[in-house]
């Protein structure tokens, strides 16, 4: 068991506790001494006059060697947890992004969560422990956002551009909601108190998986890698994802909490798959930093090697409105945690080849929609040329 407040439930190899909790403080959308553009500064172009001004939205065409039939459909190049779950959702929509590069437009739901990680990894990398204050941790985040209205005036526009300038309102809304989950966040953990710093931030996991006929890469980006130690005096890796959606609501049969508990979980356990196999040819051998007590004593810890113990989902929002915090026990030994990755390794290999297999016939109705309302395959296909992906063509 983990050293620290938290109570853990071991069931399955699952740390099935859920903590909740919920950010009451005012919010505060301006920074007072600091120069940090704030939410109520809108950001134009100065010759922009109105959407008129904007090019009209891009049109996708088939490379012209696709066709529906006989024709040749180029390889992907890799795999990673987001790709797989998504053919595993909905081939088509993987067809879509993965292999004809289609782009969803940003969305301000989609970039509330990129500003939120750029702040949060910014506030663990360039701020000392005693400065990582909810004031400075707000400030990250509207310099993140001014950052990115600068450098993607277009998208900004979209998204909060009216004929005759922005929606100010609506982005500071926006802004709200944002600082609003980055509450929900400190509501969590005090990031002057952990018990140590974060090993490794925005980490870049890769390596190269074996299927029946072909080597492919995996590869992905774990959000924050912690040294913890346990009540035995054992220090062991946890990667922490944070995630800017709602966490799943577990109001289910035992049965069915299990399954959404084990998806939730499963893109980490890709990420701790990577880190091992990574961690083979790397020239570390184990990872070390200074463990806080409780009672303020400071200590050097160095992890019993490179493997992943632990995972954690940083939930920002639940149907409350709260924070929430799910975790997970690979194993406490090492035999332990080899057999559940295993699995999510054939998993992995087992999605490659039904890619690969749909590929190779070079049909592209092969890859079918799903039903799911909301997924984003039904108006992707809207924005292609006519007669070459439309709901003639793939049903």
């Amino acid at each position: 068991m983990l050293c620290s407040s938290l109570s853990f439930c071991f069931r399955s190899q699952t740390l099935c506790s859920v903590h909740r909790v919920h950010a009451t403080r005012v919010l505060s959308t301006t920074s007072e001494g600091s120069d940090t553009p704030t939410f109520f500064e809108p950001l134009l172009p100065k010759n922009f006059t109105g959407f008129s001004n904007l090019p009209p939205t891009r049109s996708y065409t088939l490379p012209p060697d696709v066709t529906t039939g006989d024709g040749a459909l180029p390889f992907p190049k890799s795999l990673s947890p987001s790709s797989a779950l998504e053919f595993n959702k909905c081939p088509q929509s993987y067809l879509l992004r993965y292999i004809l590069n289609y782009k969803d437009p940003q969305t301000p739901v989609m970039l509330k969560g990129t500003i939120i990680h750029s702040a949060l990894e910014k506030l663990y990398k360039d701020v000392r422990r005693p400065d990582r204050t909810r004031q400075r941790l707000h400030d990250l985040l509207r310099q993140s956002w001014s950052d990115y209205k600068r450098t993607n005036s277009s998208s900004f526009l979209e998204m909060f551009g009216t004929d005759s300038g922005t929606d100010v309102q609506a982005e500071i809304e926006w802004g709200k909601s944002a600082l609003s989950l980055l509450d929900n966040y400190l509501e969590i953990e005090d990031p002057r108190s952990l018990p140590s710093d974060p090993v490794g931030l925005e980490k870049w996991v890769k390596s190269n998986l074996t299927s029946s006929s072909s080597t492919f890469l995996v590869r992905g980006i774990i959000d924050r890698l912690d040294l913890v130690q346990t009540d035995r005096g054992s220090v062991d890796l946890r990667i922490t994802d944070y995630k800017s959606g709602k966490a799943p609501n577990l109001k289910y049969s035992p049965a069915m909490n299990s399954k959404i508990r084990e998806e939730s979980f499963w893109q980490l356990k890709v990420y701790a798959l990577l880190h091992g196999l990574q961690s083979e040819t790397s020239k570390e051998k184990r990872y070390e930093a200074q463990v806080v007590s409780d009672e303020g004593n400071s200590t050097k810890f160095s992890s019993g090697g490179l493997g992943v113990r632990y995972l954690r989902l940083i939930y920002l929002n639940n149907i409350n409105g709260e924070g929430e915090v799910m975790e997970y026990d690979l194993g406490e030994t090492e035999e332990e945690r080899e057999e559940v990755l295993n699995v999510t390794r054939e998993e992995l290999v087992r999605t490659w080849e039904e890619i690969m297999e749909l590929v190779e016939k070079g049909d592209i109705k092969e890859f079918r929609h799903c039903e799911r309302k909301f997924c984003g395959c039904h108006k992707a296909r809207e924005v292609f040329v006519d007669g070459t992906l439309s709901e003639e063509i793939i049903k």
